[in-house]
Parts: C-alpha cells; sequence; structure tokens
C-alpha cells in the first residue's frame, strides 16, 4: 500500500530562530514544513532548500496529534540541538533531542 504525503504548511510556522538550521547543518536555506498523510498525525520535517528541489530530510518529529504540536517540538529539538552545538556540552536525558541525519 502506497501511502501519499501531504504537505500542510501552518500559518504559524517555527522561524523563531531561524539561525538554528545555520548553527546545525552550516550555512544555507532551509525548508521547514508540516506533513501529514491522514490529517490526524503530523510530523515536521526539516529539508536542504536547494533551489529548484529539496534535499532529503535533515531531521523530522516524532507523530504528533496537530500541526502546531509538531511545529513546537521542532522548535524544542532544533534549540537543543543548536544550544548543544553552541555550548559543546552533550544533551541531557531529560532535553532529549532524537533525531534523524
Amino acid at each position: 500500500m502506497t501511502s501519499i504525503i501531504t504537505t500542510y504548511k501552518s500559518q504559524t510556522t517555527p522561524r523563531k530562530n531561524p539561525s538554528h538550521g545555520n548553527i546545525i547543518w552550516g550555512n544555507g536555506d532551509y525548508d521547514l514544513d508540516v506533513e501529514t498523510d491522514d490529517w490526524v498525525v503530523y510530523a515536521c520535517v526539516a529539508r536542504r532548500d536547494l533551489g529548484l528541489r529539496f534535499g532529503p530530510p535533515l531531521t523530522m518529529t516524532g507523530i504528533c496529534n496537530s500541526a502546531e504540536q509538531a511545529w513546537e517540538e521542532l522548535d524544542r529539538m532544533l534549540g537543543v540541538w543548536a544550544g548543544q552545538i553552541q555550548s559543546g556540552h552533550r544533551v541531557t536525558k531529560a532535553q532529549g533531542v532524537s533525531y534523524v541525519t
């Protein structure tokens, strides 16, 4: 069975700190969006914007119950990850960033 992924663009994107992508993956443009295939569960995905196409997923959230929850989780993940890179300290269990590279 093939699943069709629908990209859902929320009115409130997680660009509270757009530099997180540059800190984590280097300078560049990044596409952050919410995807769903059933309008019941959602996940945020980050990809490098290559101009005419997007690169493979750099990271994504786990499954969330709403688009807003997915954006909030992506904000949290990227904030912790960027903070860890800047500080040079390991992420604690309480911060718990799980990511796909």
